[in-house]
C-alpha cells in the first residue's frame, strides 16, 4: 500500500525533538495504521521491527499527534485530512474511509477528541512544548541509561515464523527485522493467526513447491497458497514423486 509521506516532517520542532528510537517509531505507526488512521499496536512486533523496545508509555512523547482510543488502538488525528483532505460522500474512496471510521466508533469530523491537527507531522510548538524541552538534557541522559541490551520477552508468533529461518538463537538482528516484516504481511491477510497456524501453512509450503528453502519471507509471499496442501493425482501420486499431506 503506498501513502503520502510529508517530506517536512523531519523539520517539525517536536519530531526533532524525538530520539531515534521514537522516530522510528512514529514511521512504523504511520506506515502500518489503516485508511482512518488508527493502528492497533502490536508492542513486540514494534520492538523487533525498529530494533529497540517501545511500549504504551511512549506515546506521551508524541506531543498530541496520537490518541489512544482502547487498549493499544491508538488514533492519528491528522492522518485522514492529510492524506484524503476533507471527506464527502461524493468520493468512493472517502466513503470508505467514512466506514472505517465507523466501524472504530469515531465521527466525523472528529468529536470528543483533542483538537484535530491540520497535517500528519504535527502542530506548531506550544508553551508545553518549550517545557519538554527543557528536560530535554533530562531525557537524553535516560536514553544513555537505557541503551544497555533489553531481554525482549518472547513472541511465539515471531519465534514460530523464525524458525524456518534457522536457530532462533542464530538469527541476528538483521534477520528478525525480515521475520517481523513477514508477519506483518501475514497478519494483514490473517490478523488472529496463531503460531500453530504458521506452522501448518509452512508444511504446506513443502507440498507445493518441493525442494524449494522453506523461509519467513517465502511463506508470507505465497501465505494464501498454503492454505491448503497441494493435492496430486493420477500416476504421478501413485508413483509417489509428489505426496500429499493433509491438513490439521
Amino acid at each position: 500500500m503506498k501513502r503520502f509521506f510529508d517530506t517536512e516532517m523531519v523539520l517539525r520542532p517536536w519530531f526533532r525533538s524525538l530520539s531515534p528510537r521514537l522516530k522510528c517509531l512514529w514511521v512504523f505507526m504511520i506506515s502500518r495504521c489503516d485508511m482512518a488512521g488508527v493502528v492497533d499496536m502490536d508492542w513486540a512486533l514494534a520492538s523487533f521491527a525498529i530494533g529497540e523496545t517501545v511500549g504504551i508509555a511512549d506515546m506521551e512523547a508524541m506531543n498530541g499527534n496520537v490518541v489512544r482510543l482502547s487498549g493499544n488502538k491508538m488514533l492519528i488525528p491528522g492522518f485522514v485530512k492529510f492524506q484524503y483532505g476533507d471527506l464527502n460522500q461524493q468520493s468512493r474512496v472517502h466513503v470508505g474511509v467514512l466506514k472505517c471510521l465507523a466501524t472504530h466508533g469515531i465521527s466525523y469530523p472528529f468529536e470528543g477528541l483533542p483538537k484535530a491537527i491540520d497535517t500528519l507531522s504535527g502542530i506548531a510548538d506550544t508553551p508545553k512544548d518549550k517545557d519538554k524541552d527543557k528536560d530535554k538534557d533530562k531525557d537524553k541522559g535516560k536514553e544513555k541509561e537505557k541503551r544497555e541490551p533489553v531481554q525482549r520477552p518472547r513472541n511465539p508468533l515471531m519465534d514460530a515464523l523464525a524458525s524456518f529461518d534457522g536457530k532462533l538463537t542464530e538469527i541476528g538482528t538483521s534477520g528478525w527485522s525480515r521475520v517481523a516484516k513477514a508477519l506483518a504481511i501475514i497478519r494483514e491477510v490473517t490478523p488472529e493467526v496463531t503460531p500453530q497456524e504458521i506452522t501448518r501453512r509452512g508444511r504446506n509450503y513443502e507440498t507445493h513447491f518441493d525442494g524449494a528453502a522453506l523461509t519467513s519471507t517465502a511463506l508470507a509471499k505465497h501465505w494464501a497458497k498454503c492454505g491448503q496442501a497441494k493435492v496430486i493425482t493420477g500416476q504421478k501420486a501413485l508413483n509417489g514423486s509428489d505426496y500429499f499431506q493433509p491438513n490439521g
